[in-house]
């Protein structure tokens, strides 16, 4: 993935430091509530879309098909586990770098945003002690709880704006090279 980064450089830029997500764990003191409230929420909704689609297909004589009942488990299945995946695709797939021009992401996408387009940042840590970058007037508003879902979203950077809205990189592996860096560049 590493060469993958060093690949998105453009001809005389410098890739000055490479990282990845540090281990987390995805029912994290930060992100348990949220995802349990997700749960809850979810099977409400699921066993509600259920409950409307029995008591119509038993009052208008359509008849109960099982692959509706079906349709409706899958898709509350994968609503169940996309934190989980978000979680581990982040853990797994994902690479930060800085370079001497902008910040990079790779994941199933490249992904840059130049310097000169992020106004405001600041390198936060959440109560599991998890170092997160934000970048942009929205990011900075973020609740911790809202980092991890946020940083598993594409860039927000609107070229019809002045500034880019939302970069976060979540669970920076931390040290003096990084703060350098960030304080070079990005303060």
């Amino acid at each position: 993935m590493y060469d993958k980064l060093r690949a998105m450089l453009a001809e005389g830029e410098t890739l000055l430091w490479t990282g990845h997500p540090v281990s987390f764990d995805t029912m994290d003191r930060t992100n348990r509530k949220g995802i349990i409230v997700g749960f809850i929420i979810k099977a409400i909704f699921a066993a509600g879309t259920t409950m409307m689609y029995l008591r119509v297909a038993c009052n208008t004589d359509a008849g109960i098909k099982p692959g509706v009942i079906a349709f409706i488990v899958l898709i509350a299945a994968f609503a169940f586990a996309y934190p989980f995946l978000t979680a581990r695709r982040l853990r797994q797939n994902t690479y930060y770098g800085l370079t001497d021009r902008r910040i990079l992401r790779l994941d199933t996408k490249e992904e840059s945003v130049p310097y000169n387009r992020i106004e405001g940042t600041a390198l936060r840590s959440d109560e599991d002690g998890h170092f997160t970058l934000l970048c942009g007037s929205r990011a900075l508003g973020l609740k911790p709880d809202r980092w991890r879902s946020e940083a598993s979203l594409p860039f927000i950077d609107d070229p019809n704006k002045p500034e880019a809205q939302t970069l976060v990189l979540y669970a920076l592996p931390v040290d003096d090279k990084l703060r350098g860096i960030l304080k070079q560049y990005l303060a």
